[in-house]
């Protein structure tokens, strides 16, 4: 519970190890791995030393150390870290994007074939109709006083 109270917001995911259903206090995003309670008690939820794996600190000299090799401080540094393993929700989703597709296309043709119909129709009923003239009104003279 909070401090106001209220329960926690639970999601609802799956275990990245034994793919078990749990529910987690955070929005699982798909890049790190989700743990059940069992598996997070055994330590899977953990890397090792994961907490003290601090750069070593930069030394900020004001001279320069001649003889000494320079230090890259912006050189890219090598992940460590295994790969996420892949989602299993992933081939659900292509199979629902591809579908969405399929009738996108089916509309587009639709819209397609009524857009070059359209036209045809159109000629068709402005020739089969002659212009008429417009009917005259007829005017009455009012007599002046």
């Amino acid at each position: 519970m909070r401090d106001d109270g209220a329960p926690k917001q639970l999601f609802q995911a799956e275990c990245s190890n034994c793919h078990a259903g749990c529910e987690v206090p955070f929005r699982p995003d798909g890049v790190k791995p989700v743990f059940c309670r069992n598996c997070f008690s055994k330590g899977m939820g953990r890397e090792p030393g994961a907490r003290d794996t601090r750069p070593p600190r930069r030394e900020f000299s004001p001279r320069p150390s001649y003889g000494a090799p320079a230090r890259e401080s912006f050189a890219p540094r090598a992940q460590s870290a295994a790969p996420a393993a892949p989602d299993r929700r992933i081939d659900g989703l292509a199979r629902s994007i591809s579908a969405i597709e399929q009738k996108l296309d089916r509309l587009t043709a639709l819209v397609e074939s009524t857009r070059t119909a359209a036209p045809k129709a159109a000629k068709i009923t402005s020739a089969a109709k002659p212009a008429k003239a417009p009917a005259k009104k007829a005017v009455t003279k009012t007599k002046k006083k």
